[in-house]
């Protein structure tokens, strides 16, 4: 990974994931750095460490809830197509495997919500 950031997104995302590898209590949190609103990394980053420190904040329960389906969503969906797409040649696929994540992770989850 050439970038920082990318390291950190992809750490992150494990610890959300509950990455055995990686310790919560070992792992050096980065300083915020500038947000740019037109980049949805810093975005993500943002949201992972808020969900991971979230015991910290006053969220209200809708907070917490989208704040949670964001972070999944992120965590299965968006990082992961994100992260395994570098070769420009694979773009076409790579966006007709999004979408069908997407749909796939939209059923799913109504399906999961709907569960008492």
């Amino acid at each position: 990974m050439p970038r920082d950031d990318y390291k950190e997104l992809m750490k992150l995302c494990l610890l959300i994931l509950g990455e055995s590898q990686i310790d919560q209590s070992v792992y050096q949190f980065r300083q915020a750095g500038a947000y740019d609103m037109a980049r949805w990394m810093a975005k993500v980053i943002y949201s992972f460490k808020i969900y991971l420190f979230r015991d910290h904040f006053h969220l209200t329960s809708t907070e917490h809830r989208h704040l949670t389906e964001f972070c999944s969503f992120a965590s299965h969906i968006y990082v992961n197509s994100w992260i395994t797409c570098p070769v420009t040649c694979d773009a076409p696929i790579s966006d007709l495997q999004l979408l069908k994540n997407i749909k796939h992770y939209s059923t799913a989850s109504k399906l999961v919500l709907l569960q008492p």
